[in-house]
């Protein structure tokens, strides 16, 4: 995927896109499954945020991971005006320096 916000990724391309099927007003959901494949084997609390977003993706503020175990986060998409938004989720163990994931988030309504 490339958008506006793509450079700010490690890895760009990675992320949930909608082009058809969105319309402004209409909420609906996505799940993103998060698995983490290193690290001890203590579940690791990241706080969720969001960067670039214009209200449009909303979260909860922070996941669980235990080690190798897949677990979803459920993200509502709910445009309020037509056009592309667009926006990051980022997932961030306090305990460590940087961001530890991010992915992009794109959805365009009419």
């Amino acid at each position: 995927m490339n958008t506006v916000l793509s450079g700010f990724l490690a890895t760009p391309g990675v992320g949930i896109h909608d082009r058809e099927g969105v319309t402004v007003g209409r909420k609906y959901t996505r799940t993103y499954t998060f698995t983490r494949t290193t690290g001890g084997s203590k579940a690791i609390t990241y706080d969720l945020s969001w960067v670039g977003n214009d209200g449009t993706f909303s979260s909860g503020t922070s996941v669980a991971l235990p080690l190798n175990k897949p677990v979803d986060v459920e993200v509502a998409v709910n445009p309020a005006t037509p056009g592309a938004h667009s926006a990051i989720l980022r997932l961030d163990d306090p305990a460590t320096t940087g961001v530890d994931y991010q992915t992009m988030n794109r959805r365009c309504c009419v």
